[in-house]
């Protein structure tokens, strides 16, 4: 993953980052929702509540990984170099993000239900990073800082989204769970997008040099 032009990363790219999350996390949770149903209502009465429902999480973090890559290297590809690879790393690190999600919250109790979904997060982070440092890696030095930008920013994305949703959420409450759906992915996306892409930019700009 370098740069097309030889030229130093800006911060132009990180808006288009931003972006390509915001669009991305949108376009999967909506996919990933109709996924999920497809999935769980076909495996549910073939394999029991349980596999049916990790299932169902799987393919719906497939789908938001699939989408959330796609668009990072339709945005960004007059940037830098986005392998396909990055598409699949995503898919897969939100699949399994999903699932170790899935069994956290279930494991945990009511009382506990905001400290599983702070970790729900922090592990789909983690899991996502970590699938990206396999491509990283051979294109920047200090790519580990990847998977700690991807915990810290998929952490943070939901309480932020939660202050924008505070002002933006009375224009959309009326016009129904879609609209609202809608407007969280969106602010959640972009959040996350702020400092992952933050990390990015400067990791681009510490490029291993080829042999």
């Amino acid at each position: 993953m370098t740069t097309q032009s030889g030229t130093p990363i800006q911060w132009r790219f990180a808006l288009k980052w931003v972006a390509a999350n915001a669009l991305g996390l949108t376009c999967g949770q909506i996919g990933g929702l109709f996924a999920g149903f497809a999935v769980g209502g076909f495996l549910v009465p073939v394999a029991g509540q349980a596999a049916g429902a990790l299932a169902a999480f799987a393919a719906h973090g497939a789908v938001t990984g699939t989408s959330i890559g796609l668009m990072q290297r339709i945005y960004l590809r007059q940037e830098i170099d986005l392998t396909r690879q990055w598409i699949l790393a995503s898919s897969l690190g939100w699949a399994i993000g999903s699932l170790a999600a899935t069994w956290i919250a279930s494991m945990a109790g009511a009382a506990l239900d905001e400290l599983s979904g702070a970790l729900s997060w922090a592990l789909i982070g983690a899991s996502v990073g970590s699938m990206q440092w396999l491509i990283l890696r051979q294109q920047v030095h200090q790519a580990a800082g990847w998977v700690l930008a991807n915990i810290v920013g998929w952490l943070m994305a939901p309480p932020v989204a939660a202050l924008g949703g505070v002002v933006i959420g009375p224009l959309v409450a009326n016009l129904g769970n879609t609209a609202v759906l809608i407007m969280a992915s969106a602010l959640t996306g972009a959040a996350a997008g702020v400092f992952t892409g933050t990390a990015l930019v400067w990791l681009l700009r510490h490029p291993v040099k080829q042999a």
